[in-house]
């Protein structure tokens, strides 16, 4: 994933794993780009033989206990002695939690000792209670302060705001006040009319899901001694629900879906005794979004359908209205690879050699402030439009690309028989996909129609730098291996 770097696709089926290998200190000339261990997993493959296996991971709340934030008189629930209906509190409830993991495999002969398939499924499911979620310190006008805004201030923008996009306006968790918390402001209008208001703290219960569905196939082809084949395909479809943006108390949530696509074909032919060549392709794809969630139609293809977010910087603990200004958000991760991997020994010496291209195309959906950002020091400043606002515009797709090459040689000298040498050197070259903003800006403060600054400033003023390319990454490997073989 090259927009937050790790992997893209997180394997959960360890039934379906061979086995995992993680390289971290020895790394062959054949390895690079990473700075840290390279990890490898390998996927089972058939045999002629028929396997399988079918498995099923329970975890619930039975046997748990609450957390603090379950049971403190901070977040609105009832202290000892207290009840809800004596002293506006909430009962403290254990929160629900089930998990529920489950899958199976199955691999045999298509044609035996020819042609193998392997195939394997995981599920996921992740149900967390409905608890409920508290704005406390900060306070908000209730449904009655709204109504009392609404009748001593009518047209007025910013109450018409605080009605539609504030956190009653989100129906979705049915938001109460909380009772324990309910006092009074007097708020003066721009008319010079003050009116006393409601304000409290607001709760919000909305369901917390995840889910992951991962499905593989592989089939394995060995026509004679000196070829393999295997072609493997890998799907994976994620669901994250109310994922807070700021505050999922005053409506500020978002939904994450995740969907991942990765084909892998590998060919492995002997040319001789002496020499082994490996061709492998690989095509990954992943789309992930921050989106939809308190207001299902924002969406990252649907920039527009979303609330402006309003924040007060004051210090009277006033809740902020709307959604967080950097969703939503989306990228698209599509890597292509073609690698070739050579073994070649001769008397002491095992000759590796080979290289790699890299194809990245990764559009990414992301403009904070697009929707811009309304920015006061108090409610009373919001009525009263007190305040400034922060707004970005252009294109909220930014469609990066980027070419990787790399090749590799390196002699594993077994110079005695408890003594070898490992001889390598690794160039690399990485494309530079920011440059993408350099290209962009250059095109549009070219043209004095579509400039967005002063066109008599110097255009490298008014313009994202170039990243200069470097051809010139050479990376020496040296390595000792010693067996001292004590006998």
């Amino acid at each position: 994933d090259n927009s937050i770097a790790g992997p893209q696709i997180f394997f959960g089926n360890q039934d379906a794993i061979q086995e995992i290998q993680v390289i971290t200190n020895d790394y062959s000339a054949q390895y690079g780009r990473n700075a840290g261990a390279v990890v490898n997993y390998v996927t089972k493959a058939g045999t002629n033989s028929f396997h399988g296996s079918a498995f099923e991971l329970y975890q619930g709340q039975a046997l748990s206990a609450m957390n603090n934030g379950d049971k403190s008189p901070l977040f609105g629930y009832c202290a000892f002695g207290q009840t809800p209906a004596a002293n506006g509190c909430a009962a403290p409830v254990l929160p629900r939690f089930v998990e529920n993991r489950y899958g199976a495999t199955i691999g045999g002969p298509v044609l035996r000792d020819k042609l193998f398939f392997f195939g394997s499924t995981f599920w996921d499911r992740l149900r967390q209670g409905v608890s409920p979620s508290f704005s406390l310190p900060d306070l908000t006008p209730t449904p009655a302060g709204l109504a009392s805004l609404a009748a001593a201030f009518p047209g007025n923008p910013a109450v018409a705001i605080a009605k539609a996009g504030g956190p009653y306006g989100i129906a979705a968790g049915n938001p109460q006040p909380i009772a324990s918390s309910i006092t009074t402001e007097n708020i003066t209008g721009p008319n010079g009319t003050t009116v006393p208001v409601q304000f409290a703290g607001v709760s919000r219960s909305i369901p917390s899901l995840f889910n992951d569905e991962e499905n593989m196939g592989r089939l394995d082809w060995q026509p004679d001694a000196n070829d393999h084949f295997f072609v493997r395909f890998f799907y994976q479809d994620q669901l994250s629900t109310g994922i807070s943006g700021g505050s999922i108390a005053a409506g500020d949530y978002v939904d994450v879906p995740d969907t991942n696509y990765s084909v892998g074909a590998d060919w492995t032919h002997t040319f001789s005794p002496h020499w082994v060549d490996q061709l492998r392709y690989a095509f990954q794809e992943s789309k992930v979004a921050f989106e939809g969630g308190a207001i299902p139609a924002c969406t990252d293809n649907n920039l527009t359908a979303c609330t402006t977010d309003v924040d007060f910087i004051g210090t009277n603990l006033d809740l902020g209205l709307g959604i967080n200004p950097a969703f939503p958000q989306g990228r698209t991760v599509k890597v292509t690879q073609i690698q070739d991997n050579a073994t070649w020994s001769h008397g002491n010496h095992t000759l590796l050699f080979g290289g790699e291209f890299d194809y990245q195309n990764s559009p990414n959906v992301f403009l904070p402030l697009y929707n811009g950002i309304l920015l006061y020091n108090t409610f009373q400043d919001f009525v009263q439009d007190s305040g400034f606002m922060e707004l970005a515009n252009g294109n909220p797709v930014i469609p990066f690309t980027e070419r990787d090459v790399a090749a590799y040689a390196q002699d594993d000298w077994k110079i005695a028989s408890h003594f070898t040498a490992h001889l390598g050197l690794r160039w690399e070259y990485f494309g530079q996909a920011v440059n993408e903003l350099h290209n962009e800006t250059v095109k549009r403060e070219s043209n004095a129609a579509t400039a967005f600054w002063d066109p008599t400033l110097p255009l490298n003023d008014r313009t994202v730098p170039n990243v200069n390319e470097v051809y010139k990454n050479f990376e020496p490997r040296i390595g000792l291996a010693w067996n001292p073989g004590f006998d």
